[in-house]
């Protein structure tokens, strides 16, 4: 019962698009009252799905690993490989704006604003 802001950006590199349907990457931004910060960077490559977590409390990193394996799970049953990585996120790094920089340019961007009660 705790408030949750997120942002979540969409870019779309149309030529990039399609060369190949199989790479995807996706940066998730949350802000959360009990879990901190955390940043969530998801990369597809044909049927391997990895993800970076994050995050700014080490109570919240605790949690994330504890359940990982309910995500594999869920991930591996649909026919992917899945692998997932539990990082401090460092005051000083904005990984959103390093996130935009890596895949520059960027054909379209856009932006979701979101606020939830979890």
């Amino acid at each position: 019962e705790q408030n949750a802001h997120g942002d979540l950006y969409v870019m779309t590199k149309k030529n990039s698009l399609k060369k190949s349907r199989d790479n995807l990457k996706v940066l998730l931004h949350l802000e959360m009252d009990s879990l901190g910060t955390l940043d969530i960077h998801i990369t597809k490559e044909h049927t391997n799905i990895a993800t970076k977590f994050y995050v700014t409390k080490d109570s919240a990193r605790k949690l994330l690993e504890k359940n990982a394996e309910l995500l594999k799970d869920a991930i591996n049953e649909k026919g992917y490989s899945f692998t997932s990585e539990f990082l401090a996120k460092e005051k000083d790094i904005d990984l959103v704006h390093d996130f935009m920089e890596e895949e520059a340019p960027v054909g379209n961007m856009t932006r979701y604003n979101f606020d939830l009660r979890a």
